[in-house]
């Protein structure tokens, strides 16, 4: 059967740009998985363009990705389709600290040891102490464990 994809990505992958259906709204999924608020199925995190959204990639007190207050949304997979002409964006193409898009390009994403587990320098997935790739995504994690 033909390709019939609007994207060069997967839309639940990490920096796939996306809209949600039922909203005029696009923005960059930055979570896929499960979420401690719903004990079924599967989430996908959004940080959106604008401040359209009902968080900051927290919920609960329980961080899943970072992004400017209100900005952020969970919706089920089913709500994410690709975005129509833009490009995927980066998995972190602008300051954590919010401000919009950054004039200089950031450095590479690092892994992060936050004591019980890795975090995942991509979708921020926090990994099992000493894994070697995320367990979400696939990234590799070996620079967490470089001196």
């Amino acid at each position: 059967s033909p390709d019939t994809s609007i994207s060069l990505m997967d839309p639940l992958s990490c920096g796939a740009r996306v809209r949600l259906t039922g909203r005029t709204c696009e923005g960059t999924v930055r979570y896929v998985g499960k979420a401690d608020f719903d004990s079924e199925g599967t989430w996908v995190g959004v940080e959106l363009d604008g401040p359209e959204g009902r968080n900051d990639g927290s919920v609960g007190g329980v961080a899943y990705f970072s992004c400017a207050p209100l900005h952020g949304v969970f919706v089920r997979p089913e709500k994410v389709r690709p975005a129509v002409g833009a490009p995927p964006r980066a998995p972190f193409d602008r300051p954590l600290a919010g401000g919009g898009p950054s004039e200089a390009a950031p450095p590479a994403p690092q892994p992060m040891d936050i004591g019980d587990g890795t975090a995942c320098p991509v979708c921020t997935f926090v990994n099992a102490p000493g894994a070697a790739a995320c367990e979400m995504c696939g990234t590799p994690l070996a620079a967490a464990d470089a001196p």
